[in-house]
């Protein structure tokens, strides 16, 4: 469709972030599904009253027409809201989650490179996510998978020596995969990570969120897969994104909040 010299399309996006721009004006990077990651400018876009805010949410998916150049900003002429995060907009600790979602997102893949799939896979985690369903064990899900995309393919499937697929394992930085208890001695610097940790990692790492229909793990099981994770993000990929320091942030912050809510709770009880 042309209007005004100007093509139309229609297409499908994510909304990754917004960014204020000159006085009245918005930047929007969408992530679209079949032309991967552009810059549009939204004119007068930081007004409430603007008729595309519904669809300038962050973390919103949305049907949109407009036009999409292969240089510059692109430009939105009308819009139709598929999927809203409401729950995401007025819980500040999912939205650090949700940032740091779309940063990885943002930093896995170049601009203008479009990927089907990549694209469903953060719809599914964004909307997850707006459930609030456990999203420390979202996270980690989303980061596993990430993983061959930052160019780091590892064996979850089976022991590098022993080819069992059953058992209890570790992993092993050194060969790239797990490893099974009877060939601990072929690494001595394995990272010795929790066995349970170990067998959700691999389900994570195997299979897709829609197939994982609850997630109940332990937070001593969690925080031994964050541990994992930490450490082959730090030795296969190497970026240190400011909004995972946030998180890490606001763990440590509700850790020490829980520690002194229960030892208060153990005062009080002492006393009664």
């Amino acid at each position: 469709m042309k209007v005004g010299g100007h093509v139309l399309e229609r297409f499908d996006a994510v909304v990754l972030f917004k960014r204020p721009y000159r006085d009245h004006d918005l930047l929007l990077k969408l992530f679209t599904k079949h032309h991967g990651k552009r810059m549009f400018f939204i004119k007068n876009g930081r007004s409430a009253t603007h008729s595309l805010a519904s669809q300038l949410v962050p973390w919103s998916v949305n049907d949109y027409i407009g036009t999409l150049n292969e240089s510059g900003f692109s430009f939105i002429r009308e819009g139709t809201t598929r999927f809203f995060p409401r729950q995401l907009q007025s819980d500040l600790a999912l939205q650090a989650y949700a940032s740091y979602f779309v940063q990885l997102i943002d930093a896995v893949i170049e601009d203008f490179l479009p990927d089907e799939a990549l694209f469903h896979l953060l719809i599914s985690t964004l909307q997850r996510l707006n459930k609030a369903d456990n999203p420390d064990v979202i996270m980690i899900y989303l980061e596993l998978q990430l993983l061959p995309r930052f160019g780091a393919h590892l064996n979850w499937q089976y022991c590098q020596f022993s080819k069992r697929t059953t058992g209890v394992f570790d992993f092993s930085i050194q060969h790239s995969g797990i490893i099974n208890e009877l060939s601990f001695d072929e690494d001595r610097y394995r990272l010795n990570i929790h066995p349970r940790a170990i067998h959700f990692a691999r389900i994570l790492a195997t299979h897709s969120l829609e197939s994982i229909q609850t997630i109940q793990i332990g937070q001593e099981t969690i925080l031994e897969m964050k541990r994992l994770v930490n450490e082959l993000y730090q030795e296969y990929v190497g970026i240190r994104l400011k909004s995972k320091q946030y998180l890490e942030q606001l763990g440590s912050v509700d850790a020490k909040y829980q520690a002194l809510l229960t030892k208060r709770i153990q005062k009080n009880t002492e006393q009664e």
